[in-house]
């Protein structure tokens, strides 16, 4: 009987979640801490925290008059959080709890502006605390058959652990939003898919690994399959990242970048948010026409500046500073849009250098940070 990949694919949903959660009420406390700030730096008293597992709300308290909190006794795991007021767009944060271990936050709330309902923007973020999803894997090689005990690293969620003997992992539950799967194994080329999950969405891939060319000496075979300390420093930064979930920076993986694919980057030059992603349908189905550099542009229109210079990062490494032009979509795998003050992480200020520069009030020219494809 030949066995499919969708075959194999519902096999592994027998299989246990890699890197479930594993409490022990033995196990030492986790901490986590924190001050809630708005725009201005000025204190957000009595703030919201809820601490979250599995779509549920386990726990929750406000912060102080100082808007500074205390979420203490936590039994390791891992946790969502939700930081609110009403006013204010809220702020998500995937929290790894590690015991006998304090984790330190601030956190950025942004008022609403005004005419903007804040009923709209809490009915957005009910629906995202109620979702929750799922990821199944299967990671093979280029003969189609399993790889078995290859690391898988759930970007965004900050999980992982190792293939079973059939090639298959699963992730579950997850919260809504982006995520990037890195899969890696010594003499192979490394492999990442982005995603952004939908709430309800069983999400199921196929990762294939293309062993590296044999005459790789010892020396460089650890860097060519993913475990070179410069991309675990990308990486690592990129988790922190997506493990903060803001409501202006935008983060498009493949699923969102395959609406837009042939057109230009610099039709997000002037956009923030989710204007980016609503300027780029707006002027796909417009009349358009491309032009010898390959840049896109609607005809009677001239809302966007192809060769303005932009603030990049390549990779989550190499600073630039040129125009979104030299891009293609088709270049990209996945893109992070960050206007000025949405950058929680701060893992992207720290590479800027120049006009591209935090300001000292924490303003700063829109952010971009490109994955090229093909680039591990």
């Amino acid at each position: 009987m030949q066995i499919t990949p969708k075959v194999i694919l519902a096999l592994a949903l027998a299989m246990p979640a890699l890197a479930a959660t594993a409490h022990s009420q033995a196990a030492p406390a986790a901490v986590l801490t924190g001050a809630i700030r708005d725009s201005a730096g000025a204190p957000v008293a009595s703030a919201e925290i809820f601490l979250r597992e599995s779509g549920k709300d386990i726990r929750s308290l406000r912060a102080n008059d100082r808007g500074e909190f205390t979420l203490g006794d936590v039994v390791p795991g891992t946790y969502v959080v939700w930081f609110r007021r009403l006013g204010y767009a809220s702020e998500e944060f995937n929290w790894a709890a590690r015991g006998d271990h304090r984790d330190t936050v601030t956190v950025l709330l942004r008022a609403i502006p005004r005419g903007l309902s804040p009923v709209v923007i809490r009915e957005r973020e009910d629906q995202l605390m109620r979702g929750s999803a799922s990821l199944l894997g299967l990671v093979v090689d280029a003969d189609g058959k399993a790889v078995e005990e290859a690391s898988v690293d759930l970007i965004g969620a900050d999980r992982g652990g190792e293939t079973r003997a059939n090639g298959g992992f699963l992730f579950k539950p997850l919260p809504l939003g982006p995520y990037v799967v890195r899969v890696r194994k010594i003499g192979y080329e490394p492999q990442m898919v982005t995603m952004n999950l939908q709430d309800g969405e069983d999400r199921e891939v196929i990762v294939r690994l293309r062993p590296l060319a044999t005459t790789i000496d010892a020396v460089n075979i650890m860097s060519a399959s993913g475990y070179g300390a410069m991309q675990q420093s990308a990486l690592a930064d990129l988790d922190k990242r997506l493990r903060w979930r803001g409501t202006r920076n935008v983060v498009l993986g493949p699923d969102d970048l395959l609406h837009y694919e042939g057109l230009s980057l610099d039709y997000a030059s002037r956009f923030t948010g989710i204007g980016v992603v609503e300027a780029m349908k707006a002027h796909r189905t417009a009349s358009r026409h491309i032009d010898p550099r390959g840049t896109a542009s609607t005809t009677g229109s001239n809302l966007f500046t192809a060769d303005d210079d932009a603030c990049m990062l390549i990779n989550g490494l190499d600073f630039e500073l040129r125009p979104l032009s030299s891009y293609n979509v088709n270049d990209i795998e996945m893109l992070e849009i960050y206007p000025s003050r949405s950058e929680d992480s701060r893992t992207v200020s720290f590479r800027m250098h120049g006009a591209c520069m935090e300001n000292p009030d924490g303003s700063h020219p829109t952010w971009y940070v490109l994955w090229l494809k093909g680039r591990k």
